[in-house]
């Protein structure tokens, strides 16, 4: 299993679908386009961080059971 560290505080759902699809993390964040990183004023996060749909996150989960991880 890859072991995929997270790098701020807003990419913990990232992080985790990434490791339990034993992928990069960076493979998550090309899956679904962003990082988290964009400012959202309407976030839940306290530094409104965009964070992570769990739908962006089922989709790239999804992807790689159907396709498997060569595919992504």
């Amino acid at each position: 299993m890859r072991i995929n560290r997270q790098p701020n505080d807003y990419s913990c759902v990232a992080c985790v679908a990434a490791t339990v699809s034993d992928t990069d993390l960076r493979d998550v964040f090309a899956f679904v386009g962003h990082n988290g990183a964009e400012i959202d004023p309407t976030s839940p996060h306290p530094r409104k961080h965009r964070g992570f749909r769990m739908n962006e996150l089922a989709a790239y989960l999804a992807a790689f059971a159907l396709r498997g991880s060569d595919s992504l």
